[in-house]
């Protein structure tokens, strides 16, 4: 069973890292261009991201439920992602909605906080689902979150 959720967890990741690295063109492939520089915030966030997102699922797996505001947190921080990590110019329809001088100057300089919050959502997730465990082991809720905001 603990086997399983792994392997589970494991997948999700790569999945998910497809589903994000591959669209936004943070890995090069030659399907997709992207119009404006890959920094080192894209990098990070395209590692950690799909990371968090595999152990929330592998968690998940191996209890065989979720508590509904750790599913809020980690949709939320899914959703999220695709902000912090997508090239504002390269989405036709935000382009249309905005304008690109709207997008270069406004967003593009948020989407490092984009990803930072996605983080702690994702995190939060993963807390909510596992506070039984850090009860268990004498861990209280401000313990955490220190080492958190760390």
């Amino acid at each position: 069973m603990r086997r399983n959720s792994i392997l589970f967890g494991i997948f999700i990741s790569i999945v998910s890292f497809s589903v994000y690295a591959i669209p936004t063109a943070i890995v090069a492939n030659p399907f997709f261009t992207r119009m404006t520089p890959i920094t080192i915030f894209d990098k990070i966030f395209v590692i950690l991201i799909p990371l968090l997102i595999g152990i929330y699922c592998g968690i998940v797996y191996h209890r065989k439920k979720s508590m509904k505001s750790s599913k809020y947190c980690t949709y939320s921080g899914g959703v999220l992602a695709i902000l912090a990590l997508a090239c504002p110019i390269c989405n036709s329809f935000l382009v249309w909605l905005f304008g690109a001088t709207f997008l270069l100057n406004y967003f593009e300089p948020l989407r490092p906080l984009f990803g930072i919050v996605t983080l702690i959502l994702l995190l939060s997730g993963i807390y909510i689902e596992t506070k039984h465990f850090w009860r268990k082991i004498g861990y209280t809720y401000k313990f955490f979150y220190l080492i958190l905001l760390i």
